[in-house]
């Protein structure tokens, strides 16, 4: 049995929420889903460590660390690694899930609510 979906609407661009010196490696937009609002995330990771945050090697490692940035964006990709693999075994894998934009290739999930817009 199929159970109907409200429409989905997306933001046409996502916004830079990295570093001055990598504003890249974080993408953030609202997109709905019926009325409810959800927030996107784009991690830009490395084309090849496909669970690895694509750190810019012209980037000072502390640019990264700002806020934690660093960190974060690794502990979001091994726990959406987990999640993926877990639900993979589940339902069946269905593919890499990665996208890839003009600025590199991303990670992307949806989060509940329109988080820190």
């Amino acid at each position: 049995m199929t159970v109907p979906c409200p429409a989905w609407q997306f933001p046409t661009g996502l916004e830079e929420r990295g570093p001055a010196e990598d504003p890249t490696i974080l993408l953030t937009g609202v997109a709905r889903l019926g009325n409810a609002a959800v927030q996107l995330v784009a991690i830009r990771i490395n084309a090849t460590l496909q669970w690895t945050p694509d750190f810019r090697h012209d980037v000072a490692e502390e640019s990264y660390q700002v806020n934690g940035l660093g960190e974060a964006l690794e502990t979001a990709l091994e726990d959406l690694q987990t999640v993926a693999s877990e639900l993979g075994d589940l339902l069946g894998d269905g593919g890499s899930g990665v996208v890839e934009l003009a600025t590199g290739h991303y990670r992307v999930c949806v989060m509940p609510g329109a988080v820190g817009s």
